[in-house]
């Protein structure tokens, strides 16, 4: 949500907002400190080590996106090209590139199998930290 609408929000509304996405306000009791708060909150990162080691950055506001959440709600319904939108949505295209190059072998060959767990273990990453 864009800063200029979360401060026409009043206090109680961005109580029930960080609530909702699980954000901790502190002390923050004016409706600009709950904005930075807010706004804090939503730019930090997590990181997942995945394939032996690389380090993958997602900010949470991604995590919290409608469009994947959406995907996500899906569950067992999901087709493979969910699956790509969802991981690329959550690790960002530099990201899934590199993760794919990572699976690639010299013969230019994509081990799906690698390419699979790692979207495997960025998706129960993401979902612990929710």
């Amino acid at each position: 949500m864009r800063p200029e609408y979360l401060k026409q929000m009043s206090r109680e509304e961005l109580d029930q907002y960080a609530a909702i996405a699980n954000y901790d306000l502190g002390k923050a009791r004016s409706v600009d400190a709950k904005v930075s708060a807010i706004q804090e909150a939503r730019e930090h990162v997590a990181t997942v080590r995945v394939l032996g080691g690389l380090e993958v950055s997602i900010p949470i506001r991604r995590m919290h996106d409608k469009r994947l959440s959406d995907l996500l709600s899906k569950r067992g319904k999901l087709s493979d090209e969910d699956i790509e939108t969802l991981f690329v949505g959550l690790v960002g295209d530099d990201q899934a590139k590199a993760i794919e190059e990572r699976c690639t072998d010299d013969d230019g060959t994509v081990d799906v199998d690698a390419y699979s767990l790692a979207i495997a273990q960025v998706l129960r990453a993401q979902s612990a930290k929710n």
